[in-house]
């Protein structure tokens, strides 16, 4: 099976030779970005090497940059790099995780309270089940809020 950072190559190539230069700014930007996780963790020079693990952690960075950047446009009012920013995002958002929304993350928080009786000074305890069984389908920064909320 095909890595996600595969994928990204295949990327590039396909946005060169139909010559969209949307596409190619976006998955060059992220080809450059895993390229540089190579070098810094000395994997050869060899993309399917990087885990999915690796390579949505990379994502999830561009993404957070895109978005700051995006307030600073918003604030510009330059409509034109919004479009371009946020067809960037929603390239770049495909390949993360869907999280589950607020109501069901509180809900799959509250399953664990109950069934574990925990209390306030299991929130440690808490988090690290969420993080080992729940990383991919939840935001463990959002969980952290409502698991504080939760545990009194």
């Amino acid at each position: 099976q095909m890595s996600l950072a595969e994928k990204i190559n295949i990327d590039v190539k396909n946005a060169l030779k139909a010559g969209d230069k949307k596409l190619l700014a976006v998955s060059r930007n992220v080809l450059s970005e895993l390229k540089n996780l190579l070098i810094k963790e000395n994997l050869e020079r060899d993309i399917s090497k990087i885990t999915n693990g690796s390579f949505q952690k990379v994502i999830k960075t561009i993404v957070k940059q895109k978005n700051e950047t995006k307030e600073y446009l918003i604030q510009a009012k330059d409509h034109e790099k919004i479009e371009i920013i946020n067809y960037d995002l929603s390239y770049l958002e495909a390949f993360l995780p869907k999280y589950l929304n607020d109501k069901d993350t509180e809900n799959l928080i509250k399953k664990y309270i109950t069934e574990k009786s925990l209390e306030k000074k299991d929130f440690g305890k808490l988090m690290g089940i969420l993080k080992s069984n729940h990383s991919d389908e939840i935001d463990l920064s959002l969980a952290s809020k409502i698991v504080n909320t939760l545990l009194n």
